[in-house]
């Protein structure tokens, strides 16, 4: 059995999963330029609109990325990474949220 295992993705789906995991990353980074310089509170809603997006985009790269390992038999490093990337995202930063989430 030959398994070759590529850098980029082949099949669409992993493609997918790669750039919505790229999002999630995109808007943690927005999200943490909003709280330092535009002093959004936490409350705001322009804040539960990120967090939102945030949330459905890593559901999204999380979902796509195992049925394009599992269906598609995509064995890419970038679809294992992304998907290690967006596990420990949606894992830790609810923590921020929630009291009590992680201790």
């Amino acid at each position: 059995m030959n398994v070759r295992i590529s850098i980029l993705p082949k099949s669409p789906l992993a493609r997918w999963s790669v750039g919505l995991a790229a999002a999630v990353i995109l808007l943690i980074v927005l999200n943490i330029i909003l709280q330092d310089r535009v002093h959004f509170e936490t409350g705001s809603v322009g804040l539960t609109i990120l967090g939102t997006a945030f949330g459905i985009f890593g559901i999204g790269s999380l979902v796509t990325g195992l049925i394009s390992i599992t269906k598609s038999r995509e064995r890419s490093i970038l679809v294992f990474l992304a998907l290690v990337v967006v596990l420990v995202i949606l894992i830790i930063l609810p923590g921020f949220w929630i009291p009590g989430w992680l201790q």
